[in-house]
C-alpha cells in the first residue's frame, strides 16, 4: 500500500488516519475474510449504534505540541512545539448477544465465540496499526514517528462489543 502524506498539507491529519483506516480493513480481509461493512475516519470518538455488520472508524481525538516525541509540551513556547502530536483511536465493533425475546441471557456458547472473535480481532487490528505504521515510519519523506499506547475491550453496550486501539502519531 503506498503512502500518499503530504506533512505540508492542511489534511495530513486526515490523510494519516485514512491511512491507518485503510491499513486496518486490509488486514481484516486477508485476515478474517471480510471487513466490517462500516469503516470510517470519524471525528472523535465513535457511537456505538450501527455495528451488527462490523463498524470501524478511526478517530482523532485532540492535537497536541511535543518538544519531544511522545511527551506533550509544557510552558509556553512562542513559535509552537516543532512536533505535532495526534492522538486517536482505532476501534471495531459487532454485535454482542443479547437477551432473547422472553428476557433470557444469551447461551454461554455465544458468549464464548463473541469473545473469541473480538478477541482475534483486536489482534489483527493491533497487527495492522502496527504494520501501517512501521511502513510510515520506514518512509523517510513522511517523518512520522508513532506508538500505539493501549487497547482496551468494550464490554457489550448498545448491543455491540470490540475493541478501541489508542495510539498516538507525531510530525514535524
Amino acid at each position: 500500500m503506498a503512502v500518499v502524506i503530504d506533512r505540508s498539507s492542511p489534511h495530513v491529519s486526515f490523510q494519516i488516519a485514512q491511512y491507518i483506516l485503510d491499513c486496518v480493513v486490509a488486514s481484516l480481509e486477508t485476515e478474517c475474510g471480510s471487513p466490517p461493512e462500516r469503516s470510517c475516519v470519524i471525528v472523535g470518538a465513535p457511537a456505538q449504534d450501527d455495528c451488527c455488520d462490523g463498524q470501524l472508524t478511526v478517530g482523532i481525538l485532540n492535537f497536541q505540541g511535543s518538544n519531544s516525541f511522545p511527551i506533550p509540551a509544557t510552558g509556553f513556547n512562542p513559535c509552537g512545539a516543532p512536533i505535532t502530536l495526534i492522538n486517536m483511536d482505532v476501534s471495531l465493533y459487532r454485535c454482542a448477544p443479547v437477551l432473547d425475546d422472553d428476557g433470557e441471557a444469551p447461551p454461554c456458547e455465544l458468549l464464548s465465540k463473541s469473545a473469541e472473535q473480538v478477541y482475534f480481532e483486536a489482534r489483527v487490528v493491533w497487527q495492522g496499526v502496527q504494520c501501517c505504521l512501521k511502513t510510515l515510519a520506514d518512509d523517510y519523506t513522511t517523518m512520522i514517528e508513532s506508538v500505539i499506547l493501549s487497547q482496551d475491550i468494550q464490554t457489550p453496550e448498545g448491543g455491540c462489543v470490540g475493541s478501541v486501539l489508542h495510539l498516538t502519531v507525531g510530525f514535524p
